[in-house]
Parts: structure tokens; C-alpha cells; sequence
């Protein structure tokens, strides 16, 4: 078994343009790729495509014929070229993506368990789950050679989340969330809908008394809420201002644009609107589960399994 890490960032190779290709000679080798294509065929189908590795052996054992490698939508591991890839000007290896944006390539750092160190007492004590308590290690994001990426800010998009991922035999490991995988919790009735960008934002009573124990992080990394504020098909991240467990109130940070609360166009059911708890140590549970320690943004506490056997096998 193999962990490894996504760095912050992804990032889009330069690639060609189809209409970049048409000055090649007629004679070119069509080579299609996907990131889970075959390691042995020659990818001369686009209905069987090979992997990146494979669709650069093959253009390399073409030196003298113009080859263009086709990239299906997908991510993809960093590509490296070398002095075996050099080749003349006239008959160059172009990589296209098959559709804009659709090819994306990111980095990978593979983790050296030596490198996890025990996690302090303070921390362990927040962490619910048992067994977790005994599991998770940190490591500090300069080890993984990962830059600080400045702290979430208080509202943005759940598909701008920044931060980095583990994966397990080329499988994603979640980030911590509570509740569990793909469960939301609902709102109990909103008590302020706020105003846009005001400090502190707005609030709500939660039914989900899970917000009592969430309350060391308030300052210390942080408590980010992502929810359906106002309509089913708007997702946002917005950091927490404050949890009252004796009203049973959360307090938003900042408050978004239209106020929080479900919209007749919405979608939602006024007061059961869906949220759910990320990047909580509080909630790590499962092997793998990572969470970015905001907002001092130089630990990362990761669910390993016990005593780090297999973590990584170099």
C-alpha cells in the first residue's frame, strides 16, 4: 500500500490546441492516452488508450515521425521529459487535450513515514473518535515540500477548497468531515440572515449538537461550515465566528451575499438547509483522513494506520 500527497495547487500542462497541430506533416502517429490506459498497447485507438507512460514510450520509439498524443478528460500524474524525449523540430511530439481544461496534471510527493511525528497531547485530547486518537500522526508541510498557501478565507466556493489530498493505491483518502461521507446535517431555524460581507455574518440554531465540541477550534485552526446557505444547487465554504452551545447558535464569520437562508428559488426547505463540518481534528475517524492545521498552516495531522506499518513501501 502507498500513500502519497497532492501538493496545494493543480496544475494544467501546456498543451497543444487542436487547431495548433494542422502545420504537421500528413504522415503523424496518432497516440491516445487517458490516465487509466493500458501499460502494453500501442494506443493507435482512441477506444483503447494508454496510459501517459505508455503513449511517451511509444512517441519515443518513433523519433523520426511526428507524433500527437492525445489526452482524454482526467487528471493525470506530473509528466517529466528527459534527454531520451529530445527529437528534431520537424517532427516534434505534440500532447492535446481532447477538450479545453479537460487534461489536468498535478504533482506528487510519496511520504517517508519517518517523518510523522507523535502529535501533542492538546491535540489528541480534541480528537472524538477513539480509536483515532491512537492512529493520527502529524508532519510538518514544509517535509512534504509544500509551500503555505495562505488561509482559507472566509467565504469562498466549495470547489476553490485548496488543500492538499491523500491518496491509498492511487485511490483519494477524504479530507475529515463531519458527517461522515456524503451526509449533511439541517439547520434548525436561521436567527439572523446577516448582511453582505458584515462582522460578524449571520446565524442559525442547529438541531446536530455535534457544534459542542468544535468549540477549542473556533481559534485554534479554525471551524469552516460548508453548506447549501440559500439554494440547492450553491455550495459555499464560510468560516465560523462563534458557537454558542447554551442557545445552540452558530455564528457565521461573514456574511454572504443575500443573506443566509433558503430562497424561494432554492430549492430548500426553510430551516432544514444542509451543512456539514471539514479540516476538523476534531473528526478525524478513518485511516488516511488529513487535515490542514489553519491557521498556523505548518502541520498536517493524518489518521495512519497503526503504528505507521505499510504506510509507505518505497
Amino acid at each position: 500500500m502507498k500513500f502519497h500527497v497532492q501538493p496545494v495547487k493543480l496544475y494544467t500542462l501546456l498543451i497543444s490546441t487542436l487547431t495548433s497541430i494542422t502545420g504537421l506533416h500528413a504522415q503523424n502517429l496518432h497516440i491516445y492516452a487517458s490516465p487509466n490506459g493500458s501499460a502494453t498497447a500501442d494506443g493507435s485507438s482512441a477506444a483503447a488508450p494508454v496510459n501517459l507512460d505508455r503513449a511517451r514510450a511509444v512517441a519515443r520509439a518513433h523519433p523520426s515521425q511526428a507524433c500527437i498524443i492525445y489526452l482524454a478528460n482526467g487528471v493525470y500524474k506530473s509528466l517529466t521529459l528527459d534527454a531520451t524525449d529530445n527529437r528534431s523540430a520537424a517532427d516534434p511530439v505534440v500532447y492535446v487535450s481532447n477538450s479545453p481544461h479537460g487534461a489536468v496534471f498535478t504533482p506528487e510527493n510519496y511520504v517517508d513515514r519517518s517523518k510523522f511525528q507523535a502529535i501533542p497531547d492538546s491535540i489528541k485530547s480534541r480528537i472524538i473518535n477513539a480509536t483515532a486518537k491512537t492512529m493520527v500522526k502529524q508532519i510538518p508541510l514544509s517535509a512534504l515540500g509544500i509551500a503555505d498557501s495562505a488561509q482559507w478565507p472566509a467565504q469562498f466556493g466549495i470547489s476553490d477548497l485548496v488543500s492538499p489530498k491523500f491518496y491509498k493505491d492511487g485511490l483519494p483518502l477524504p479530507m475529515s468531515r463531519y458527517p461522515a461521507g456524503t451526509a449533511t446535517m439541517p439547520m434548525k431555524q436561521v436567527i439572523n440572515s446577516g448582511v453582505y460581507k458584515g462582522v460578524p455574518g449571520g446565524s442559525f440554531k442547529y438541531q446536530d449538537d455535534r457544534a459542542k465540541y468544535w468549540t477549542k477550534a473556533i481559534n485554534d485552526g479554525g471551524v469552516w461550515l460548508a453548506g447549501n446557505w440559500q439554494a440547492q444547487f450553491q455550495m459555499d465554504v464560510v468560516r465560523t465566528y462563534s458557537v454558542s452551545t447554551a442557545d445552540s447558535l452558530i455564528t457565521q464569520s461573514i456574511g454572504i451575499y443575500g443573506g443566509l437562508g433558503a430562497k424561494p428559488y432554492g430549492r430548500l426547505v426553510a430551516g432544514q438547509e444542509p451543512y456539514f463540518a471539514l479540516n476538523l481534528v476534531e473528526e478525524i475517524a478513518a485511516e488516511g483522513q488529513a487535515v490542514r492545521q489553519l491557521p498556523h498552516e505548518d502541520a498536517l495531522y493524518v489518521a495512519a494506520r497503526h503504528r505507521h506499518r505499510d504506510l509507505l513501501r518505497q
